[in-house]
């Protein structure tokens, strides 16, 4: 963690602690039925500390982000992945191939790899496993709420 970030962490919860204490003398000011004015420059005080304190936090994210506007940053890393997806043939537009509608994907050879490796998990988990467990019995000692009313199986009371 560099330097400049933990100094940044330390004066956010030192500043954390300041607000905290002077919204105790608030309190107490209140309670304790004092002159108005008394209390207004302790509000004061008050919001001045969680200005400083919002501020502090603005640095601290520019800080750990590299860039205080991190919506940019989130959509250049978003965009900087697509473009390797597109490159590497992991999907591309269909428009961009058979000049046709636009909004409609085919999968290269990577992505048919991961899109049938999906599909071979989905099925090992859901119809394999399920399987197995049906013929072990599983039909008779099941009283889990949330299989009820299961239409998969023909059998309203479980899987």
């Amino acid at each position: 963690m560099a330097t400049s970030e933990y100094s940044l962490r330390r004066a956010l919860v030192e500043k954390q602690s300041s607000i905290e204490s002077q919204g105790n003398a608030v309190r107490a000011l209140k309670a304790s039925n004092a002159v108005k004015a008394d209390v207004d420059e302790a509000i004061e005080k008050l919001n001045a500390l969680k200005l400083e304190k919002s501020s502090i936090e603005k640095q601290l994210q520019a800080a750990v982000s590299g860039n205080p506007d991190s919506s940019v940053n989130k959509e250049a890393f978003r965009q900087a992945v697509v473009n390797t997806l597109e490159r590497r043939l992991f999907f591309i537009p269909s428009f961009k191939i058979y000049r046709g509608v636009a909004g409609l994907y085919d999968y290269g050879p990577p992505g048919c790899a991961v899109k049938s490796n999906v599909l071979a998990f989905w099925r090992q988990h859901f119809v394999l496993c399920m399987d197995t467990w049906l013929a072990n019995g599983a039909k008779d000692g099941c009283n889990d709420g949330v299989k009820d009313g299961c239409k998969w199986w023909g059998k309203s009371s479980c899987l």
